[in-house]
């Protein structure tokens, strides 16, 4: 287990024990990590903190659940995965209710909106890291040498990997 999943499951472990002080900790320990992964997996962008909230939510509600045992950053991740899913669920029905019930205006953005699900697609077809490496870049507007220390490599190195990443994604979308 490294130092980060140690510390993650330490603050679990001290909130099941009954310390909520070590909630604090824990937040500032994964929320950026959580919300990365919330971001990856929501298609609405803009529930992000909304999933956030109702996992920090679930995870007070069921710590009594929680196996010290276990890797508390990754239950941590699959809760956000599983939430953001929920969301998506949602959002899917919201969406096809209003398409539904729209009448005027969608014909017009057609071409912007399949150019939108063709670059979606093609995003959804790169790794976890891939996608990580481009949520730090365009979502949270960080430097490459911002992103190296994150990464822990080379600004070189993460130019590099975002030059194929694009020249990727580029392939990608002229095959969908």
């Amino acid at each position: 287990m490294s130092k980060y999943v140690k510390e993650v499951n330490s603050c679990l472990l001290e909130i099941k024990n009954g310390n909520i002080r070590e909630f604090e900790r824990l937040y500032a320990l994964t929320a950026n990590h959580l919300k990365a992964v919330a971001i990856i997996y929501l298609y609405n962008k803009q529930n992000c903190d909304d999933v956030l909230t109702d996992v920090y939510v679930k995870v007070l509600k069921y710590i009594e659940k929680f196996n010290e045992n276990m890797d508390g950053y990754n239950w941590l991740c699959r809760c956000v995965q599983n939430m953001s899913y929920n969301y998506n669920i949602r959002d899917a029905a919201y969406r096809e209710y209003n398409e539904a019930n729209q009448v005027t205006g969608f014909s017009e953005r057609w071409d912007e909106i399949d150019s939108a699900m063709d670059i979606r697609s093609a995003i959804r077809q790169l790794s976890k890291v891939e996608r990580y490496l481009l949520f730090l870049k365009y979502e949270m507007d960080l430097s490459f040498r911002e992103i190296a220390t994150i990464l822990n490599c080379s600004k070189s190195e993460v130019n590099r990997k975002h030059k194929i990443i694009l020249k990727k994604l580029s392939r990608l979308r002229s095959l969908i």
